[in-house]
C-alpha cells in the first residue's frame, strides 16, 4: 500500500541527507512499536513526523510525498541545502551578512576594514563558512582577485576526481560557492 509506495522516495531522502550529521531519516515499524504510535497519535500509514533536535514532541508532515517536497521540507526545517541527489546546492555555505562585506569590500579603497569587518562577524558567529570567507578576503588581499579564479579551477578539477570522500566534495562544493560570490563582485 501506500508505505511501499513511499519507501522509494524515503530511501531516496536517506541517501541525499547521509552527510548530514544533525538530520537522520528514520522509520519504524508503528506496528510492531505500538507505544510510539498511541504516543503521538499515528492512526494512518505511512505517517511522517520531524523531530528538530531539541524537540521530542515531533511535528507532522503533511505536504505531498514526492522527493522533492521531502527534501525541500528537511532543508527549510534542518538549514540544509541538499538536492536530489545529495550534492549541495549553489546556496550552500553562503552566509548573507558576510556577503554584504564581500560586496563592500570591492567597494571600498581599504580593503582591510572589509577582512576587519569580516573577523569581527566571524568572532562572533562562528562557523565553518565563516573561516572560509575570511580565509578567501585574505588571499585576495595578498594575492589579489586572480586568487579567486584559480582556486576556483582548482577545486573544481579536484571535484572532477572520483576517488574524493563524500565530505569532502560537500567542503569543496561550499568553498567554491564562497569563491563564486566573490568573483560575481569584480
Amino acid at each position: 500500500g501506500h508505505c511501499k509506495s513511499l519507501a522509494p522516495n524515503w530511501e531516496k531522502l536517506a541517501t541525499a541527507f547521509a552527510n548530514e550529521k544533525d538530520v537522520v531519516v528514520a522509520n519504524i515499524d508503528a506496528d510492531k512499536y505500538r507505544a510510539h504510535s498511541e504516543k503521538y497519535g499515528i492512526t494512518g500509514f505511512p505517517t511522517i513526523i520531524f523531530f528538530p533536535k531539541n524537540d521530542k514532541s515531533g511535528q507532522r508532515y503533511s505536504e505531498s510525498r514526492e522527493l522533492n517536497s521531502l527534501i525541500s521540507f528537511l532543508n527549510t526545517q534542518t538549514n540544509s541545502f541538499r538536492n536530489v541527489d545529495g550534492s549541495l546546492s549553489d546556496q550552500a555555505g553562503l552566509v548573507n551578512e558576510l556577503n554584504t562585506i564581500v560586496e563592500n569590500f570591492y567597494q571600498q579603497s581599504s580593503k582591510g576594514e572589509a577582512v576587519d569587518a569580516a573577523k569581527t562577524f566571524v568572532a562572533q558567529n562562528p562557523s565553518n563558512s565563516g573561516k572560509i570567507y575570511v580565509r578567501i578576503f585574505e588571499n585576495v588581499q595578498t594575492k589579489g582577485n586572480n586568487y579567486v579564479k584559480s582556486e576556483i579551477k582548482r577545486l573544481e578539477k579536484m571535484l572532477s576526481g572520483s576517488s574524493i570522500s563524500s565530505e569532502k566534495r560537500d567542503e569543496f562544493k561550499i568553498r567554491i560557492n564562497i569563491l563564486n560570490y566573490f568573483a560575481k563582485q569584480f
